[in-house]
């Protein structure tokens, strides 16, 4: 039989010709192998750092640039793996991501509104990370002073801080909270 290779998760998964893998949503989202056109969290999460790292350069442009990415690689997730129950809390999360990104990425020259938006998209990112997993570690920073001191937190792959709320001003500003794997 011939043998198709794909990886799921940084693990070799090997399938035959006419047999169905049976593997969960969480190993089916990421695995590139499905399709050519298929994109994967891995996709998403992508933009989402460029994102993070413009906002933390100050660059309103860049991250009008990396929510316009985000918008392009949702609809490619493929939800045929979920159950009904993580179908409609990725609705959910979809929903809210297209709505922030749009936002961010029609305020080009309105970095503190960005910034806003920044907010609930790293709440739904959180939310996918703990649904679905990640592909490598992810790391949750958080920012005690961001909006009056009542805190706000985003999404790394790096335990470095370099703070997306405050940019330049206040690079190193939060602290690791959680580890994501």
């Amino acid at each position: 039989p011939r043998v198709e290779k794909g990886i799921v998760s940084s693990i070799r998964l090997y399938t035959y010709e006419r047999v169905t893998p049976i593997i969960s949503a969480k190993s089916f989202l990421w695995s590139p192998f499905l399709s050519k056109n298929f994109a994967t969290f891995s996709e998403l999460f992508s933009h989402y750092q460029h994102l993070t790292f413009a906002l933390s350069s100050d660059n309103d442009k860049e991250a009008a640039n990396a929510a316009k990415g985000m918008l392009k690689a949702l609809p490619k997730i493929n939800t045929e793996g979920f159950s009904a129950e993580q179908k409609s809390t990725f609705d959910d999360i979809a929903a809210d991501i297209q709505e922030h990104s749009e936002h961010i990425g029609d305020n080009i020259g309105n970095i503190a509104h960005q910034r806003e938006h920044l907010v609930v998209l790293s709440k739904d990112f959180y939310d996918i990370a703990k649904e679905f997993g990640t592909e490598k570690p992810m790391y949750k920073i958080f920012c005690s002073m961001y909006d009056d001191n009542k805190g706000a937190y985003w999404l790394s792959d790096s335990k470095e801080v370099k703070n997306p709320y405050y940019g330049e001003d206040m690079l190193t500003c939060g602290e690791v909270q959680e580890e994501l794997k």
